[in-house]
């Protein structure tokens, strides 16, 4: 899967909100069984998902769904969530693929596959806020008295 991600030449840091997050059931296989009568049964086996529509300021939105889990209950509309998107544009004005979304606030990832290393990508993050907070701090003038 990580090979697929490869074949874009370009990629960003993406920075959003969470829009909207719900549960659904999905289909994830289906089992053939004969019940007692010889009829041929088909079972469904169901899984429930979280879905999470994360957007921003330029009207980018995208959803993600993954396997529910009991750690995804910390999450709600409006959260920060950060991701690396994919485009053949230079400008990534048509993002075609995007990784993992990771909630700093809460610390959390919502995933159907890691596609990023996990550790490294949250310390990208870290120096970019680093460096974004050095470049607003007002800088001492060089006059001398």
């Amino acid at each position: 899967r990580n090979m697929e991600c490869r074949r874009y030449p370009y990629s960003g840091l993406w920075q959003g909100r969470v829009l909207d997050v719900y549960i659904t059931e999905e289909v994830v296989g289906e089992e053939e069984t004969v019940n007692k009568k010889g009829e041929l049964m088909i079972v469904e086996n169901l899984e429930q998902r979280i879905n999470l529509e994360v957007g921003d300021k330029t009207g980018f939105l995208t959803e993600i769904q993954a396997p529910l889990r009991r750690h995804h209950q910390g999450i709600s509309k409006g959260q920060v969530a950060v991701m690396l998107v994919m485009s053949y544009q230079e400008d990534l004005g048509k993002i075609v693929k995007s990784s993992d979304i990771y909630l700093p606030t809460v610390n959390l990832w919502v995933s159907d596959y890691p596609y990023l290393r996990r550790d490294a990508f949250i310390e990208v993050i870290n120096q970019v806020r680093s460096s974004r907070r050095k470049s607003k701090q007002p800088q001492p003038s060089n006059v001398e008295f």
